[in-house]
């Protein structure tokens, strides 16, 4: 059968039909229609289904990593904030050493520090410093390290005899070690100078 004939046996059924043929056209699209919005809604509700199970997956993961992210800087934040305190708590203690062996310099240089007191602060220093020493070789950043040897070594010759106690020399030295401090803690990076007349 040719494609002619098709044409004309649809026509003839069409024709034999009559005004059902296009009742029957009418309702068939209709029909489609309805089946066609009834599929698009299906797929489109199965498709919402699974964007509100992807969403809902994405924000239990994101509460998941915001959590331990929280958590990961609460730590790094309780550590730096502790070891700024250690800082803090060592560069004091440099402070207190120094001071105390400077204020038995100058009694030691008004002769009013007995030979055997003077002994004594010596000591006294030498195991401060070496503690404070070790405490600060483990926080403190190098050039609060090399502001504090040339503070040490000075103040050791010093003791020593080697070197004469000359308290403008200590007092650059001190303000080295005390812009370091100051540059590290972060407070006032503004470096200090002595402006008196003594």
């Amino acid at each position: 059968m040719s494609l002619g004939d098709v044409m004309t046996l649809v026509a003839a059924s069409i024709v034999a039909l009559g005004g059902g043929g296009v009742l029957v056209l009418a309702l068939s699209s209709w029909l489609g229609k309805v089946w066609a919005e009834r599929l698009m809604e299906s797929a489109r509700a199965a498709h919402e289904q699974s964007l509100e199970a992807l969403r809902s997956s994405l924000h239990r993961d994101n509460e998941t990593v915001l959590s331990q992210l929280r958590t990961h800087l609460d730590v790094a934040k309780e550590k730096h904030l502790s070891g700024h305190d250690d800082k803090i708590r060592i560069y004091r203690l440099v402070v207190e050493v120094v001071s105390d062996l400077l204020a038995d310099f100058d009694r030691h240089s008004r002769q009013a520090l007995p030979p055997d007191q003077a002994a004594q602060s010596l000591d006294r220093f030498n195991r401060g410093r070496m503690k404070a020493y070790g405490y600060l070789a483990m926080l403190a950043p190098q050039t609060v390290m090399d502001a504090a040897d040339v503070l040490f070594d000075d103040l050791m010759l010093v003791s020593n005899g080697t070197l004469r106690y000359e308290w403008p020399r200590i007092r650059a030295h001190i303000l080295r070690l005390l812009n370091s401090v100051r540059a590290d803690i972060g407070f006032d990076a503004t470096p200090i100078e002595y402006k008196g007349v003594l």
